[in-house]
């Protein structure tokens, strides 16, 4: 049995065709009405998700492993979730939207070295073996999320937009020292990407986005910096999918189809586990 922790939308409706075609038994949960909407598969919670709420769901459904597709970066709900797995020693799958879509023409002509790694274990790993600087075009709780795992912080910079006086709290967020906060006029733009590189004399450019995209990768062709694509959660997952077919093939050759109990379809848990429950939690 999985648990989906879902905020609603197309996704939603997306996931569980997916799960549906993998012969998976599951239950969505959402934290509003708004969110379920007109849903209509199988069974759903509505309630807002706590550490002991969401530890009753998995316990009484007996859930085998989490899905969670909230798309908002550093929720306080995913947080919540893996919390809640990892103390029932169950596993978290992570459903992002992919960080990179190449046009595929244009993908074509690209010539720089890039990858699209979704671990910042794996990143970090990847600058402890670099000789040389890494430049983030990131979010701060990004680069942080990142940056904890690096051995020599001195050799990580991050560029910020130039102001009136330099953005003493936001060069702090990012996790590094802060002299390698440094501001510039702008770093948009093929020219304005490659003065960064250059400036940084760096040997990997580490991004959350694909934003001017074809503007780094061609500023980082020129510099022969490498560049890794990342996503934008701020927080490590170790089974992280930005498609429905890669995560239906992971589940189709994984244990998690056939394991734990058969459930009832209409299973469905108390959220709140002795708290007094939200107005707004129903069974859909």
């Amino acid at each position: 049995m999985f648990l989906v922790i879902s905020d609603g939308g197309a996704a939603a409706h997306a996931l569980s065709n997916a799960l549906d075609s993998c012969g998976a038994e599951y239950v969505y949960q959402f934290e509003t009405l708004a969110g379920a909407g007109e849903f209509g598969h199988g069974s759903v919670i509505v309630g807002k998700i706590t550490y002991r709420g969401l530890k009753r769901v998995i316990n009484k459904n007996n859930v085998t492993a989490v899905i969670d597709t909230i798309s908002v970066p550093q929720s306080e709900t995913s947080l919540v979730v893996q919390a809640a797995a990892d103390d029932l020693k169950i596993p978290v799958i992570k459903i992002i939207a992919p960080t990179v879509r190449f046009d595929a023409l244009r993908s074509a002509d690209v010539k720089a070295d890039f990858s699209v790694n979704y671990s910042y274990k794996d990143i970090a790993a990847k600058i402890n073996n670099t000789v040389g600087n890494a430049v983030f075009f990131a979010k701060p709780y990004n680069v942080r999320a990142i940056a904890d795992l690096v051995f020599d912080q001195k050799e990580l910079f991050v560029p910020i937009k130039s102001g009136a006086s330099f953005d003493v709290d936001l060069a702090l967020e990012f996790g590094i020292p802060i002299l390698n906060v440094r501001e510039f006029e702008s770093f948009s733009g093929v020219s304005g990407i490659k003065r960064v590189l250059e400036e940084f004399d760096a040997k990997l450019m580490i991004t959350d986005s694909e934003i001017d995209i074809y503007d780094k990768l061609s500023a980082a062709e020129m510099t022969g910096a490498e560049v890794v694509f990342t996503q934008n959660t701020g927080i490590e997952y170790e089974l992280i999918f930005d498609n429905l077919d890669s995560f239906c093939e992971f589940l189709r050759s994984s244990e998690l189809l056939n394991s734990g109990e058969p459930q009832d379809e209409n299973a469905v848990s108390e959220e709140n586990g002795g708290e007094e429950e939200p107005e707004n939690q129903n069974n859909i």
